[in-house]
């Protein structure tokens, strides 16, 4: 936890950690980085080093900023419109960006650069951001979004991402072509009544003291304080084992299956409330119900494919000397394929139809030939 009343090299708050990494470790001079946010400071008896420019985005403020030589900018407020910088290189944004418009904005503010100029070393045509968002998949989804739309105005900027330090050292392969597939989902309408008869046949162990016990066990390590001997191991039979509410029991068991399933289950039943041991008759018979149940959800549910709702296939990061190619696939090649897709994508390959890997991240897509043109 971050307190404004603790020494500099004590604080905890993003803005400074990244200022002193990139002071102390990285080299950078502290002229050159500009921290331009809200940050608590006890100016009194905790003041911030003489080269720390803390920017809090006054109108003051923001002219001595946009008067200011810096190439790093640290900040968690939106930096106010009219702001541009052509030596602008890097953007460290404390602030978790939950929005693909904001992030777009942040891009865009610094890359509008007025008399940009394109030089032959890909480097200088570069500029880095970094991104503070709730999980990957949320940085995914909000880096495809940006990518489409700053495409689709700037063609000739190309933005790459990265979630993982180690995707740094990849490769990105376009596509050979603009491919869409449709989104899906599970349409379980037709499973809804069949469950309910299911979830019916169940046994109802609420009036039954018998089967709903089960022998236990108790075991404790017994060690002899101040002495080297094994520690002992002692079983201690009882007659009863750990008392559980069947609704956990089945949702448990069915989770372990196939979680979806449990999603049209009506758990406001009764005899889900009743009380059972784990070891009991009535506890086996719950999981060999709950396994039942996933078979029906399976067996009357079906794959609906959202054609009017298309997903475009993008780019993929591969390790350059680990590349498998293919002649029929969207891209040139994938990597880190397990031996079982390496060899259903080889088969595939072999049809002459077009088709595309399926990332780990795009669950809900589908994975067969992309459509626009694949026979």
């Amino acid at each position: 936890m971050d307190s404004p009343h603790a020494p500099f090299v004590k604080r905890k708050a993003p803005p400074i950690l990244i200022w002193r990494y990139l002071t102390e470790q990285k080299g950078i001079p502290a002229a050159e980085i500009a921290v331009y946010g809200d940050l608590k400071v006890d100016q009194r008896d905790f003041p911030l080093p003489a080269d720390f420019r803390l920017f809090s985005g006054g109108d003051d403020d923001f002219a001595a900023f946009t008067a200011g030589n810096f190439r790093h900018i640290i900040f968690n407020q939106a930096l106010q419109e009219g702001w541009d910088d052509p030596t602008c290189g890097f953007a460290y944004i404390d602030k978790s960006m939950a929005s693909a418009t904001q992030v777009e904005q942040v891009i865009g503010r610094a890359l509008r650069q007025p008399g940009v100029q394109h030089y032959a070393n890909p480097i200088l045509n570069t500029a880095h951001f970094y991104i503070r968002t709730g999980s990957r998949q949320e940085f995914q989804t909000i880096l495809d979004t940006v990518r489409r739309r700053i495409s689709g105005e700037t063609p000739d900027v190309r933005i790459d991402g990265y979630s993982d330090q180690r995707d740094r050292t990849r490769s990105r392969l376009e596509p050979k072509e603009r491919r869409t597939v449709p989104e899906i989902h599970i349409d379980a309408d037709a499973a809804v009544d069949q469950l309910a008869d299911a979830v019916a046949g169940i046994h109802d162990y609420a009036s039954d003291d018998v089967n709903t016990t089960g022998p236990g066990e108790l075991s404790r390590a017994v060690q002899i304080v101040g002495e080297r001997t094994p520690t002992q191991i002692e079983t201690i039979r009882k007659d009863h084992s750990n008392r559980i509410v069947a609704r956990w029991l089945v949702r448990r068991h069915m989770q372990s299956i196939y979680p979806e399933a449990t999603k049209t289950i009506d758990w406001a039943d009764p005899k889900f409330e009743v009380r059972i041991e784990i070891t009991s008759v009535a506890a086996t018979a719950l999981r060999e119900a709950a396994e039942r149940l996933v078979d029906t959800y399976l067996d009357h549910s079906e794959l609906s494919f959202e054609d009017a709702n298309l997903y475009v296939v993008p780019s993929v990061l591969v390790k350059p000397d680990e590349v498998e190619r293919f002649e029929n696939a969207l891209h040139d090649g994938y990597s880190d394929l397990q031996d079982n897709e390496l060899e259903v994508a080889r088969a595939i390959d072999t049809t002459g139809y077009m088709w595309s890997r399926s990332m780990p991240r795009s669950s809900g897509r589908t994975a067969g030939p992309p459509n626009g043109g694949g026979r």
